[in-house]
């Protein structure tokens, strides 16, 4: 199962870019058609590997994109 593994790479590349004062609250992904990514694997994942985290009270929010393999971080928003 690689989205255990996609979710704790992508918690680590977040993590450097949140300052402690900051809320992570949104990552959003882009996940291509062609990735072979189970979307709800990893969102369920997510939940489970985000506690006592920073990202702790953040949500995953994807969009799938067409003809593409890649899965790319889109953005992050922080309050």
């Amino acid at each position: 199962m690689h989205e255990s593994a996609l979710v704790y790479k992508i918690l680590d590349t977040i993590s450097p870019s949140i300052k402690p004062e900051h809320t992570l609250r949104i990552i959003s992904l882009e996940v291509g058609e062609f990735s072979c990514v189970n979307t709800s694997t990893l969102v369920q994942l997510f939940d489970i590997a985000k506690k006592r985290t920073f990202a702790e009270n953040s949500e995953l929010k994807l969009s799938i994109v067409k003809e593409n393999f890649d899965i790319n971080i889109k953005s992050i928003e922080v309050s």
